[in-house]
């Protein structure tokens, strides 16, 4: 049988059609070829570098095509300001007071717990007050009675006195009824008195509060029997709040009664601002520290041995650039911002020397006053980011 143009006898090669090719070209596609693997491999590799090229220039231009990013700006200020160094303290109240009641009596009713915030003369505690309330009750009428009595005996004195200017009527007998007037007066003029010191009881068996504070521990319950010795509640006042920190001796001479410094408090995930009242005139024997005291404006969720961080002066002020805190980030393990320089954003190191609030103020040179830093949208900015300020 005549063989197929597709077969081919053992031991002989194979030439493959080609149109318009000199056969004496090599077959670079011919799979009979004992070099093809090779030159198979070639260009398969050849292929992938070009597919790899093609993948890693996407993303630079998909880059190039991305519109600028949107950002808030702000302007970068200057003051005077003093470097500060951080020390950590603890929350204390100046003025806690045990309150107790100045009269004895049973507690009948309670209005405190721990924790809640009163203000002057709030009611904590009532007692029972029932006895009181008869017990004036009885003088009252006792009161009524013996005004009674007088109004009779002032009426036999203007008889007597009738009598005695005709001589009907004897002088002692006008005597001794002028004396019971007196002697009833005096008696009416006791019984007011008792009655009032019974309204002041009467009012002091309500506890109240003794100033603006918060409850830091409730003494008493329903039922108990108190009295002067006996605390119902220890009461903190709120308008003395301060937070007290440590400090070394070389940086004593600027510390500054009314100086205003940041404090943070982790327990609440803010910062604060307070104001250095006094130092303590002491210093420890074991740490050589000076204690300094910072009064804080109370709010709700500051507690009592909280921890604080202060950042307290260290050095004498000097003209130091102001920049917002939510400016900084993290660039490379160090303090960084990103400036608006030409449309594009530039980070650029910062060395913070002094901390406020909501500002910090940093030394270096190539940070000027009024130049454009990122305040909103820098945690997605790199380095040469076109930005867009859509605000300041």
């Amino acid at each position: 049988m005549p063989s197929a143009p597709f077969l081919h006898r053992a031991g002989a090669r194979h030439k493959w059609p080609t149109a318009g090719r000199d056969d004496s070209e090599p077959d670079v596609m011919n799979p009979l070829d004992d070099n093809f693997p090779q030159r198979l491999a070639r260009l398969a590799a050849a292929a992938l570098a070009g597919a790899l090229l093609l993948c890693l220039a996407a993303p630079a231009a998909h880059t190039a095509e991305q519109p600028p990013a949107r950002v808030r700006v702000a302007a970068v200020g200057e003051r005077q300001l003093a470097q500060t160094v951080r020390v950590l303290g603890v929350v204390d109240f100046a003025r806690v007071a045990h309150v107790a009641p100045e009269v004895s009596g049973v507690v009948a009713a309670i209005e405190l717990r721990t924790g809640q915030v009163v203000e002057r003369g709030d009611v904590l505690v009532e007692l029972d007050d029932r006895f009181l309330k008869k017990d004036i009750d009885i003088r009252q009428r006792e009161v009524e009675q013996v005004e009674a009595e007088i109004a009779r005996e002032r009426a036999n004195l203007q008889r007597l006195e009738s009598l005695l200017a005709s001589s009907s009527a004897s002088r002692g007998t006008y005597e001794d009824s002028l004396y019971t007037v007196r002697a009833q007066e005096k008696r009416r003029d006791t019984l007011r008195e008792q009655i009032a010191r019974l309204r002041i009881s009467l009012e002091k068996s309500r506890v109240r509060a003794p100033f603006d504070g918060v409850v830091l521990e409730k003494l008493a319950e329903l039922g108990e029997w108190v009295g002067p010795q006996t605390p119902v509640a220890r009461i903190a006042a709120s308008a003395e709040l301060r937070v007290r920190a440590g400090i070394g001796q070389d940086v004593l001479r600027f510390q500054r009664p009314g100086t205003r410094v940041p404090v943070s408090l982790d327990g609440l995930a803010e910062r604060l601002e307070g104001r250095i009242r006094d130092l303590d005139p002491v210093v420890d024997l074991r740490s050589q520290n000076v204690t300094v005291n910072v009064a804080l404006d109370y709010r709700p969720g500051l507690l009592q041995n909280m921890q604080a961080r202060v950042e307290l002066p260290a050095a004498e002020p000097r003209r130091l650039r102001l920049l917002p805190r939510d400016a900084l980030v993290h660039f490379e393990g160090a303090d960084a911002v990103y400036a608006v320089v030409d449309g594009v954003a530039k980070v650029m190191p910062v060395n913070i020397v002094a901390r406020l609030s909501s500002e910090v103020g940093v030394d270096d040179e190539h940070i000027v006053a009024g130049m454009l830093v990122v305040v909103d949208g820098n945690d997605r900015l790199r380095p040469g980011t076109p930005v867009s300020v859509v605000g300041e």
